[in-house]
């Protein structure tokens, strides 16, 4: 019963909108239809009027009811409100036609001209009364109420006074007129004080609807001191379009802040009625021009050229302006190839990679009108970073979008806002984000190389500290204890050679520390081994060095000459890999293998122990650290898993040709 009851109150309503709509349209075609424009043209003042009452009727009349018809109460009291001068302005409209049609014929209509006295009063008081009290949700503030009131019954009282005045012997008192304007001025001062309390109270949206029509305001106020030092027409013009800020603020309000779902609509209703406009400008102007070309002052020539250039141009002027509106209503959204084509440019532009992450965030911002905008790189092995922000961090609402490439998220691109997105928006940087896929996955392997570098250099350091420790702390005072004992050799020989031969065996123990010395450094180099036995027969060597469990079984394929560098890699990766088994596993067999896969180099270690404690198979785990290092300084990888002996396996993957 309650929703047939709504139902019945919505078709109500928007048959009442509809009317009320079709009533404005059919005023304004009528006017349109008897005005005289088989005559000279009027005075310039008049023909300002008469424009400015045809797109004023346009745009409050259409503005409102689009709110009206696709919102639900109390919102829908907005649009009602404005097409109260809609309406007006039409009938206004049509009867400065009928009297410049009577001018023309020398004609006189009293009625019609009562009616041009105090039509416009209804519109304007509602606009001054109303409007501020219940924009932007339709009603007022609690305590505004009254104010409410008293600006419906203003309006009501205020324009049957104006429509008594109008008369020929009007005898509305004169108190009665200053009480009403002084009701009317309070009411004012009441709606300015409702919108402030609004935007003070309340949030970033609702800030954002109340600014767009405090804006309009500040511009027709502030424009009225200013008039004195333009020229007279452009001033009249200027004063007469000046209102059409009011609905429009509100459409746009309507739209970049998502207080109705009518982007579509508006946005179109804004760009036909600048069609129009530019439409009516360009037919009077034809008809104006050539009626001054064709003799005897016929209409039908210079209307008939003025009809086809207006044929001629209306498509690409409406193609041209919709793009316009769309573009400076919605922002980026409306066009997001354009934008998608704006970051490539930029991106083309960006002097190299590491400044790619910077342009985006400062493309994505400038387009969303976002007060910040952070890109995060999400590498594998590390927390995400923020490689690039622009703008400050807002306490309002983020949207993080994810950023994928080659089938798993490498990042994502989070935009601050003060209000919520809306889903053109959403779907916008969803496009923006598929394009950023590729850019970040550079950014990343830059990033990598980068580190592997730092790596290289930093191992490379720690080997010559490391060869600087062993040659000054090991080897140096062993060279120079031979010294000491050759010299003392020397002075012994002759005078007591028992003496001498002691110190020439202290020598010979001291050479052969020295030679020993030379060989660990040696090895630290490259395993003596290697060189002397291969990969295969040193890995042999050395696991069966120390005895004990488990027992480590070595097997092959036929290798052929490596890379010195990816042969040590690979001794040391099995080295660690079966300490890292003798030491946690508590296996009982351990197999490694050696197997060249193209040009990779494929190392595995497997066990049937219990693998080290606590080890975790996606991450680090046990020594796996040095391992990963040594396989990524040759562009390769290293990872634990579980293997098919039911232990640990350690695999990894070295490069050949990048080393060789």
């Amino acid at each position: 019963m309650m929703g047939r009851m709504r139902d019945l109150s919505r078709s109500r309503r928007r048959t009442w909108v509809h009317g009320t709509a079709l009533l404005t349209v059919a005023l304004v075609v009528v006017a349109v239809a008897v005005a005289p424009w088989e005559s000279a043209r009027p005075a310039p003042g008049h023909t300002t009027a008469w424009l400015a009452q045809l797109f004023g009727a346009l745009t409050f009349g259409y503005v409102g009811a689009v709110i009206a018809d696709r919102t639900r109460p109390p919102v829908t009291v907005v649009g009602a409100v404005l097409q109260v001068p809609g309406l007006t302005q039409a009938a206004t409209l049509l009867t400065s036609s009928l009297l410049y049609r009577a001018a023309v014929d020398r004609a006189d209509l009293p009625v019609v001209s009562w009616l041009d006295g105090w039509l416009w009063a209804p519109g304007l008081l509602c606009v001054l009364t109303v409007l501020p009290l219940v924009y932007p949700g339709g009603a007022a503030l609690p305590r505004l109420r009254p104010a409410l009131f008293a600006g419906v019954a203003v309006t009501v009282l205020g324009t049957v006074v104006v429509a008594a005045q109008a008369l020929p012997s009007s005898g509305v008192p004169t108190s009665l007129t200053v009480g009403l304007v002084g009701v009317v001025a309070a009411c004012v001062v009441c709606g300015v004080v409702s919108l402030v309390a609004r935007s003070r109270r309340g949030d970033a949206r609702t800030r954002g609807q109340v600014a767009w029509l405090a804006g309009a305001v500040v511009v027709i106020v502030a424009f009225e001191p200013l008039q004195t030092a333009l020229p007279r027409p452009l001033a009249t013009a200027a004063l007469a379009f000046l209102p059409l800020l009011v609905p429009v603020s509100v459409g746009v309000a309507v739209l970049r802040h998502g207080l109705y779902d009518i982007d579509l609509l508006v946005t179109r209703t804004l760009a036909y009625v600048l069609l129009v406009a530019v439409l009516v400008a360009l037919y009077l102007a034809v008809v104006v021009a050539a009626s001054h070309q064709v003799a005897g002052g016929a209409v039908q020539v210079p209307a008939l050229v003025a009809a086809v250039a207006v044929a001629l141009v209306a498509d690409p002027v409406r193609a041209r302006i919709q793009r316009v509106v769309r573009r400076w209503l919605l922002g980026a959204s409306a066009e997001p190839q354009r934008l998608l084509a704006d970051l490539a440019q930029q991106l083309g532009s960006s002097p190299s990679l590491r400044h790619a992450p910077q342009t985006v965030v400062d493309t994505v911002a400038a387009a969303f009108r976002a007060p910040c905008v952070e890109l995060l790189a999400m590498p594998d092995d590390g927390p995400p970073t923020v490689v690039a922000r622009a703008g400050t961090e807002v306490a309002g609402h983020s949207v993080t979008t994810p950023v994928e490439y080659g089938g798993r998220v490498v990042g994502a691109l989070c935009t601050g806002r003060d209000q919520p997105a809306e889903p053109r928006e959403l779907r916008a940087l969803g496009h923006v984000a598929m394009a950023l896929g590729p850019v970040l996955d550079g950014w990343l392997v830059a990033a990598e190389l980068q580190r592997s570098r730092e790596r290289v250099v930093a191992a490379r350091e720690s080997e010559r500290s490391r060869l600087h420790r062993d040659l000054h702390d090991g080897l140096g005072p062993t060279l120079g204890g031979i010294t000491l004992a050759a010299h003392a050799a020397h002075n012994l020989v002759r005078s007591d050679p028992p003496a001498a031969e002691t110190v020439l065996t202290r020598l010979s123990e001291l050479a052969g520390q020295a030679t020993a010395e030379v060989r660990r450094v040696v090895d630290g180099l490259r395993p003596s081994t290697l060189e002397s036995h291969g990969l295969v027969e040193a890995i042999r060597r050395e696991v069966h060095v120390v005895d004990g469990h488990p027992v480590v079984h070595v097997m092959n394929d036929p290798l052929p000459d490596l890379p010195p560098a990816v042969e040590v890699a690979a001794m040391r990766i099995v080295l660690e890999a079966v300490t890292n088994v003798r030491r946690h596993a508590n296996a009982h067999r351990c197999e490694v293998r050696l197997a060249l896969d193209g040009q990779v180099l494929t190392v595995i270690v497997d066990d049937d122990g219990s693998g080290p404690p606590g080890v975790d198979y996606g991450g680090r785990g046990v020594g796996l650290e040095s391992m990963a290092v040594r396989a990524s300084e040759l562009g390769g990888v290293c990872r634990l898993g579980v293997s098919p002996l039911g232990g640990t396996r350690v695999l990894a993957r070295l490069p050949v040709r990048e080393c060789a």
